[in-house]
């Protein structure tokens, strides 16, 4: 059994993460890897609406072929397995960058996958020869670990938190809680359904200052602007103080893996009320947090209540600091991967 000693990342920042505290790139400053195989400039410059029309076409035919949003990136990695054994490799948005194209060159290395998305959202023919390629899953959710089993065959699907910098995510206690209620984030938010929670908790106390921090396009859907204060790019010296000013971040998700603002949130001291139809206890146990149906009577209720659950911040230091989740994840993609692949 071949075994394997080095650690290669293949990775990139989102452009709403890039240069923050917040983002799953971040695991690269906590775990030692042998080789960073960086996307950040492939994926910048496929985005600039300036790119010219040659750039566009060889982009797309490099795409249709590799089938990866960053062909050039995937193939960086290719060559470097050409030259290179016993490494795993890691991509850490596996929904962005891996492809099973030329798997072969991989004989003599193994590939690891962290994946951010729902299940649903791999339920296609592509997605499914991948995961029964690979030759390891990192999931963001622990409840859905037995459905990727499932579909790759293998017993080599692990649940392996997101991370956040619990250093910066810090409470201030000179800083008092006031009556504001936060919303944070755009991927999977029923922006619709808060806005009728808003709508009739602004009514029913004119002295509540609603804040929701997300992109732009997003605020169309959000009808008492003069109450409700949209906020769009803002610092992360900003976001963390009005976590610590507010007195609870409400998200309502459509479903959920892992998710940034919760993390940062519970890092910072504020409490979290949660509204979904899909639970999931991945990250805290039901009596640490409440987590409640999509129901609009039930969550005016619920934010209508000054007392939250609070969760105690070793607790996260202990299972969420980037320091813990690197090392867990080293010796899953080193320990487990020689055991198990």
């Amino acid at each position: 059994m071949i075994n394997m000693t080095k650690l290669v990342y293949i990775g990139f920042a989102f452009q709403h993460h890039k240069g923050l505290h917040a983002g799953y790139h971040h695991i690269k400053d906590y775990l030692p890897y042998d080789k960073i195989i960086d996307g950040q400039k492939e994926l910048e410059r496929w985005s600039n609406p300036n790119i010219s029309i040659v750039d566009r076409i060889i982009r797309k035919i490099f795409q249709k072929i590799i089938k990866t949003q960053l062909p050039f990136t995937y193939l960086r990695a290719l060559y470097y397995a050409m030259f290179h054994k016993n490494c795993v490799f890691h991509f850490i948005y596996g929904e962005n960058i891996y492809s099973n194209f030329c798997h072969r060159l991989m004989l003599n290395n193994k590939t690891v996958i962290t994946l951010h998305q729902p299940f649903y959202w791999f339920n296609s023919d592509l997605w499914l020869r991948r995961l029964r390629s690979i030759d390891g899953v990192i999931l963001m959710s622990n409840k859905e670990v037995d459905k990727f089993i499932t579909t790759t065959g293998k017993d080599n699907v692990s649940f392996i938190p997101h991370g956040i910098d619990t250093e910066f995510y810090a409470p201030d206690e000179n800083i008092q809680k006031s009556n504001c209620i936060l919303m944070v984030g755009n991927w999977l938010r029923d922006f619709k359904f808060a806005n009728t929670v808003f709508c009739k908790l602004l009514n029913e106390d004119e002295t509540l200052q609603i804040n929701v921090v997300t992109n732009k396009e997003n605020f169309k859907y959000f009808t008492s602007k003069s109450r409700i204060h949209l906020m769009s790019g803002i610092s992360d010296i900003e976001l963390r103080n009005l976590y610590r000013v507010s007195k609870v971040l409400f998200l309502p998700l459509i479903e959920y893996t892992a998710n940034n603002a919760f993390l940062e949130a519970v890092s910072t001291g504020c409490p979290v009320i949660i509204a979904t139809d899909k639970p999931d206890y991945s990250y805290l146990k039901k009596n640490m947090i409440d987590v409640i149906p999509l129901n609009i009577s039930l969550v005016v209720d619920y934010l209508s209540n000054d007392i939250f659950k609070t969760v105690n911040r070793n607790s996260v230091i202990r299972t969420f600091s980037w320091k813990t989740i690197g090392n867990l994840s080293k010796r899953k993609l080193l320990g487990s991967i020689n055991d198990k692949l």
